[in-house]
């Protein structure tokens, strides 16, 4: 009878251990990009260099991601932003150039804080005319997309967590590269 017990132990903390482990290779698997992404984006490595592996062409990349400007924000020697690449440095005399992504996203939230705060415009319809014109672009179609995209009827007053929402959209439609949302909730906070 004692001998029924202790394979019947052995037999339980065997199916323990082999769930257990399960369910770490299992999560070990779902986390494995989000963390490598992470390490690489948030760490000492320049984003575009992580992008760039492999690849032959750099001019491939999309001009956002070459800056580090997700946003294209333009270039105005008047802006002194954290991060911006030295003057001696710029390769792009258009756009900001930023030394990470970070520095980038934290730059966009500032742009579109300055529109709400200065400029009292707080709608995507407002925000997107002012930074989009139709000089250059088709603020119309992108104002419908983003609305589209985001959920955001276009003449609603936006706040909190509407503006990450939309940050993270407009880079999908300026530097056609889908960030996670956590990469630009961190950037803002930068101070």
């Amino acid at each position: 009878m004692s001998e029924d017990k202790y394979e019947k132990g052995i037999y339980f903390s065997l199916n323990h251990f082999l769930m257990i482990f399960f369910v770490f290779i299992l999560c070990a698997f779902f986390l494995k990009d989000y963390y490598l992404f992470k390490w690489d984006v948030l760490g000492s490595r320049d984003f575009t260099e992580i992008l760039n592996k492999g690849m032959e062409n750099k001019k491939a990349l999309s001009r956002g991601l070459r800056n580090n400007n997700p946003l294209n924000i333009r270039n105005s020697f008047s802006n002194k932003w954290l991060g911006e690449v030295k003057i001696s440095q710029k390769k792009d005399s258009d756009f900001e150039e930023f030394i990470n992504i970070r520095y980038g996203f934290r730059a966009a939230y500032k742009v579109l804080m300055t529109y709400r705060t200065e400029y009292n415009i707080k709608t995507i319809d407002g925000i997107i005319r002012k930074f989009s014109p139709t000089n250059e672009n088709n603020t119309e179609e992108i104002i419908i997309k983003l609305s589209n995209m985001t959920g955001i009827e276009k003449h609603k007053v936006i706040s909190g967590y509407d503006y990450i929402n939309l940050i993270h959209k407009m880079t999908i439609i300026e530097s056609g590269y889908k960030f996670p949302i956590s990469l630009i909730e961190e950037s803002i906070l930068i101070k």
